[in-house]
C-alpha cells in the first residue's frame, strides 16, 4: 500500500539556506550564499546540492518489471541489477509528466522523479498498476538525496568511501556505502555535465551526511549549490528542465529526445500518441540560441524569436552563461527553421537582440579534461 507525501513539505536540509524556492511541492535552497561562487564550485571543484525534492518510489511484486515498463519510456527489462536508466513518464497524449531515474536492485525497482509533484506521480503509478501484481510505496519524505557535482566530485567520494568509486560507470549504483556512521546508496548520475553522483539515505541521517561531506571536502573547496545555479548548469549542458522546456513540449521529439525512445518497445502509456508523432512531420523543435551584443539582457520566458517581422517561435528557457559571458536560451521554433547556424533576433525587454542558433551543449565541461586515475584537485592546472 502506498504511503502519502504531504502536498507541500520542506526538505530536511532547508535550514542551511535562508533563500528557499519550491520545486515539485518541496521547499529547498534556491541560493546558499553567492551564485557566482556556487557556479564556480560546480564548474571548477565540487558542489553538493539538496535533491530531496525528487519524488521517490519503490515498486515491488511479481509483476514489478511489467508494471514499471508500462509507465516509463525506457525498457527496464534491459536493466541489469545495479544499473539505472534515465527516462520519462508520459501521459496518454504523449506529453511529459516528469523525467525519472529507474534503478534495478534485483528485488524491486526504485523510481526517482523530477518535474511533477510526488502526489501526481504516485497517482499515475498506482492507477497504471491496478491490474498488475505490484505495489507502489512512496518514500519521498523518508528518503533523502544529496547530489555531488563537479570535475573533482569523484575525488571527494574517493576520500570518503574508497577507490571503488573510480570504477563506477555512468548510471551504475552501489549499495551499503558508509559516510561516517551512515549507510548510503551511491548512483553515478547528474544533470550538470560534470562528474556527478547522487547519494540516497534515510532522511533522518541527511544532515549528518551533509556535514560529513562539507568537512571531508574542505581541501577540495566543496561548496553548496542551490536550485538557481543548478538550473543554469543543466541548461548549459542541455539536460531537460521539466519545469521549462519539458513542460512546454508536446512529446519527447520536440525536445530532441528521440534517442530515448526504444523502437522495440510497443506497450507503455503514451505509445500510440508517440508513434503517431514519430510518423508525422515535426511541427516545432527546441534549439539553443546564444545572444550576441548586449550581454546585460537575458530573454524572458515566452519572448518572441523572429527573422525580420516573422515570428518563428518563443523562448522556453533562458539564463546568463557565466562560462560564455553571454545570455543563452532555448527556443521552441518552427521545425523547418530549427537548425544550427542561423542568425535570428530575440526579444529582450523593449529591444530585439541578434542571436545565433547553436548545437548542444553550450559549453565545454572541465570534467572532460580530468582523469581520475591521474589527476587531483591539489595538482590541477589553472
Amino acid at each position: 500500500m502506498a504511503t502519502t507525501t504531504p502536498q507541500t513539505w520542506t526538505s530536511p536540509l532547508a535550514h542551511f539556506s535562508s533563500d528557499l524556492t519550491t520545486i515539485d511541492d518541496c521547499r529547498i535552497a534556491n541560493v546558499y550564499s553567492d551564485t557566482d561562487a556556487e557556479y564556480n564550485a560546480i564548474r571548477e571543484s565540487v558542489a553538493i546540492s539538496d535533491n530531496c525534492h525528487y519524488g521517490k518510489f519503490v515498486v515491488r511484486g511479481a509483476d514489478a518489471q511489467d508494471a514499471v515498463n508500462l509507465v516509463v519510456l525506457a525498457d527496464v527489462a534491459r536493466l541489469a541489477i545495479g544499473r539505472a536508466t534515465w527516462t520519462f513518464l508520459l501521459r496518454s497524449d504523449g506529453s511529459l509528466i516528469c523525467d525519472a531515474y529507474v534503478l534495478c536492485t534485483g528485488d524491486d525497482y526504485i523510481i526517482l522523479t523530477e518535474g511533477a509533484s510526488p502526489e501526481t506521480v504516485r497517482e499515475h503509478l498506482t492507477g497504471a498498476m491496478e491490474e498488475h501484481a505490484a505495489s507502489v510505496e512512496d518514500i519521498t519524505t523518508t528518503t533523502a538525496i544529496i547530489a555531488i557535482d563537479g570535475p573533482y566530485a569523484w575525488e571527494l567520494l574517493k576520500q570518503l568511501v574508497g577507490v571503488r568509486i573510480l570504477g563506477l560507470r555512468y548510471l551504475e549504483f552501489i549499495d551499503d556505502q558508509k559516510l561516517g556512521d551512515n549507510d548510503v546508496r551511491i548512483i553515478r548520475s547528474g544533470k550538470t555535465g560534470e562528474f556527478g553522483y547522487q547519494l540516497l539515505m534515510d532522511a533522518k541521517h541527511v544532515t549528518s551526511v551533509w556535514s560529513h561531506l562539507v568537512e571531508g571536502g574542505a581541501e577540495l573547496d566543496v561548496a553548496p549549490a542551490g536550485a538557481e545555479v543548478l538550473s543554469l548548469c543543466r541548461m548549459e549542458n542541455r539536460f531537460i528542465n521539466m519545469h521549462r522546456e519539458g513542460a512546454d513540449a508536446r512529446n519527447p521529439l520536440e525536445i530532441n529526445c528521440r534517442v530515448m525512445i526504444d523502437e522495440e518497445k510497443d506497450e507503455f502509456i503514451g505509445y500510440e500518441a508517440l508513434e503517431e508523432a514519430t510518423q508525422s512531420p515535426l511541427e516545432r523543435r527546441v534549439i539553443g540560441i546564444v545572444v550576441e551584443g548586449d550581454a546585460s539582457q537575458v530573454p524572458s520566458l515566452g519572448a518572441e524569436v523572429k527573422v525580420e517581422d516573422e515570428v518563428l517561435g518563443r523562448v522556453v528557457n533562458s539564463g546568463f552563461s557565466r562560462q560564455l559571458g553571454k545570455p543563452i536560451a532555448l527556443a521552441a521554433l518552427d521545425a523547418e527553421v530549427a537548425y544550427v547556424g542561423l542568425t535570428l533576433a530575440v526579444a529582450a525587454g523593449e529591444s530585439m537582440l541578434d542571436c545565433k542558433t547553436v548545437s548542444a551543449p553550450f559549453i565545454y565541461n572541465k570534467s572532460l579534461t580530468v582523469r581520475p586515475q591521474e589527476d587531483s584537485y591539489k595538482t590541477r592546472k589553472a
